[in-house]
């Protein structure tokens, strides 16, 4: 989701700003013993406000931000309400606000730049050097333009995101903002700070300290009524997240069954009711997959090891190994074969493996008759597995940490009946593999197809490669 990687993005340049400034702060207190930089010490307290708010505001969206696979799944098919129609309709009208604000923000940047033409002169700059001074005059404006931009990406993860989420994905979108509004406050009152500061200094000067009240008080007129604005409209989002959350909590509180008592009726109607389950069409290769533990090793070439990164040849045997119970599979041809007879158990169309950044949608054909027995849809970072009417017949759902492995868990139903888990088998990622535990209760399930299940694995095992592999 862009507006999800655009947020991000936001954050880690608020972690960035607060650890450079936290930095800078330290560096500018050992300089300040220094009599020649005596005048440093005084941003020692400006470096450390700043910093604490970008670091305070970044860290705190990371633990509230649920994650981007809870944020794009539909996890077993949970029921997820809309969103309330005023929250929706504030939530819009806080991002239109928010838009209104760009020609003032545009008009403070342009007025910033006059002052510090006027400032300067219209010489030549062969060196350069004006870039300094012109990005110090620019930061304010680029600044209320990002907090523009965080309110209308707020907005729209608000709106797109699942019900039960939004009051976390709110939260964390008041918490960068509240950083960015902060920061730009923090600005304002240090450069009234300096303003102060210089006003005695150029006491014998009246020229000079005409220029410089004229620009601050210019500066004044354009920072304050843009950042009174943004504030007002962060309390917006303030209000917009706390209505999520309770309403959320309503909710909640709502769903709680109680028992009631009736009176038993005289006479009793059965009624039968009838429920649309999605099954498999059971195929030819159901039956060879009877153990409980298999291994999905790719054979790389030395090209596919060193540089691409990718399989194209698969060996799927029993753990432990059985030389009469293996198969593989070949993106050439998309076949998943039994060996060492080649009969051909499951064909996948398209025969081309998932990429880095997007998905196919696969289609399982059974090889005798030619027809779609179910098909591999993307969800994100998971799958969904439909059956020959479009049904969902199962999930497969991504789940990872910072710290362990990335794992897959199928569902049939509510019952996991299956784990993926990328381990190593020796040394080096080369001797890597995906290793498939159907669990005990995995028989019972209704629907399952164990070869379906199996076909699945080579689209993980490359997946999970490509997310494991960093982390070795």
């Amino acid at each position: 989701m862009p507006a999800l990687l655009a947020f991000r993005a936001l954050s880690v340049a608020a972690f960035a700003a607060g650890f450079a400034a936290i930095a800078a702060a330290i560096v500018s207190r050992a300089l300040a013993n220094n009599e020649t930089f005596a005048w440093v010490g005084s941003l020692t307290g400006f470096g450390l406000k700043f910093g604490l708010v970008g670091l305070a505001a970044s860290v705190g969206t990371f633990f509230v931000m649920p994650r981007r696979t809870d944020l794009l799944r539909s996890v077993r098919g949970q029921e997820d309400p809309p969103l309330g129609t005023p929250l929706i309709l504030l939530l819009v009208a806080l991002a239109a606000i928010a838009m209104m604000q760009v020609p003032s923000t545009l008009a403070w940047a342009r007025e910033e730049l006059s002052i510090l033409r006027s400032g300067l002169g219209l010489g030549s700059d062969p060196l350069g050097l004006n870039v300094v001074p012109m990005t110090i005059v620019l930061f304010l404006p680029a600044l209320a333009a990002l907090t523009v931009v965080l309110y209308i990406i707020t907005s729209l993860l608000g709106i797109v995101a699942p019900s039960k989420l939004a009051g976390r994905v709110l939260g964390s979108g008041v918490l960068v903002q509240l950083g960015y509004v902060a920061a730009g406050l923090i600005v304002i009152q240090e450069m009234r700070a300096i303003g102060t500061a210089l006003t005695p200094l150029l006491a014998d000067d009246p020229t000079a300290t005409r220029e410089v009240s004229e620009w601050i008080a210019r500066h004044d007129a354009a920072a304050s009524a843009t950042s009174r604005r943004l504030a007002w409209t962060c309390l917006g989002y303030v209000i917009a997240a706390v209505t999520a959350y309770t309403s959320r909590a309503a909710d909640r509180a709502d769903a709680v069954p109680t028992t009631t008592i009736e009176p038993s009726p005289v006479r009793s109607v059965a009624v039968q009711t009838v429920s649309h389950t999605a099954v498999l069409a059971v195929s030819s290769a159901a039956v060879e997959f009877n153990e409980s533990s298999y291994s999905v090793h790719p054979r790389m070439t030395l090209i596919e090891s060193w540089f691409t990164r990718t399989c194209t040849h698969f060996e799927i045997r029993t753990i432990p190994h059985r030389t009469r119970n293996w198969f593989s599979f070949s993106w050439d041809t998309g076949v998943l074969r039994h060996e060492p007879s080649g009969a051909e158990l499951l064909r996948l169309r398209p025969a081309k493996p998932p990429g880095l950044f997007l998905n196919h949608t696969y289609e399982v054909v059974d090889p005798g008759s030619g027809q779609t027995i179910a098909k591999f849809i993307p969800r994100g970072s998971d799958w969904e597995i439909e059956d020959a009417c479009g049904n969902i017949a199962g999930r497969v759902l991504r789940h990872a940490n910072a710290f362990g492995p990335l794992k897959y868990r199928a569902f049939v139903g509510d019952a996991e009946v299956c784990q993926f888990k990328w381990a190593l088998a020796g040394l080096s990622v080369s001797s890597a593999q995906l290793e498939i535990v159907f669990l005990d209760r995995a028989s019972a399930a209704p629907g399952l197809d164990r070869g379906i299940i199996v076909s699945i694995s080579p689209i993980l095992e490359q997946q999970a490669r490509i997310a494991n592999e960093p982390r070795n």
